[in-house]
């Protein structure tokens, strides 16, 4: 099916987005469900344990982005959990949130020390949910890499999805028509074309796939193309499959 809309590219880019695990450590099963619902309205799933010996053999068999804990725990507190973490060297990256009702500054003191990485209140919610969010776009950011030739003519259309594609973390080259395009896309190197039906020159959209796909270079035959397109019969999507579109 080609592309026809906007919203396509916003699909297109959370495609690759791996899921996101959060572990929480917290001895009371009310507050567990939510500490629960708060990381995963921030779009990390979770996983709750009770105790601390329990999360760190855990965290040496399965893979998890960060971990929430509470401060006190029947077997030892986020200091001593954060201090064993940090000397393992296979997991000793995880960052470690810790959640507490305590105000003592040199306790919080303690825990920074130990490698605690941030210190919310159990009350602030809201900042946590806010904290998984931002922590969950800024590691798909740095998941995501790729250099994308992108050729429209529309500026507004152009604005809006370079906005969507360099936000999660492409790389993207633009022209305003195909004849530029395929020169760039000559001499460089590219993970996936974006191009517009409707583009105005020489070429169009169909012309441009076409030479696309006829030039020598072998290697450049496997980058995918896809179409950006207002034409919606059945006739116009086949004549671009068969010229060498992707989608």
């Amino acid at each position: 099916m080609l592309i026809n809309s906007i919203h396509h590219i916003q699909i297109m880019s959370l495609k690759g987005k791996h899921n996101m695990e959060g572990l929480i450590v917290e001895p009371s099963r009310t507050y567990q469900r939510f500490l629960s619902s708060a990381i995963e309205l921030g779009g990390l799933g979770t996983k709750q344990v009770s105790i601390g010996s329990e999360a760190l053999m855990l965290l040496r068999n399965q893979h998890f982005d960060l971990v929430f804990i509470a401060m006190h725990l029947q077997d030892m507190n986020a200091s001593k959990f954060s201090w064993h973490l940090r000397a393992d060297l296979h997991i000793c990256q995880i960052p470690v949130v810790m959640i507490t009702s305590n105000e003592d500054k040199e306790l919080l003191d303690e825990a920074f020390s130990a490698g605690v990485t941030k210190i919310f209140a159990k009350h602030e919610l809201d900042k946590i949910t806010s904290y998984a969010a931002q922590f969950s776009n800024q590691k798909y950011k740095k998941a995501i890499s790729g250099r994308i030739l992108y050729i429209e003519d529309s500026q507004s259309v152009t604005n809006q999805t370079l906005t969507i594609l360099r936000d999660n973390g492409y790389t993207v080259d633009r022209f305003a028509n195909g004849e530029e395009g395929i020169r760039v896309f000559q001499n460089n190197v590219y993970d996936l074309v974006l191009i517009d039906i409707l583009l105005k020159g020489r070429l169009n959209g169909r012309g441009t796939v076409k030479a696309i796909r006829q030039l020598e270079d072998q290697n450049k035959n496997y980058i995918p193309l896809l179409i950006f397109s207002v034409l919606d019969d059945v006739a116009s999507r086949v004549e671009l499959l068969r010229l060498g579109a992707n989608d």
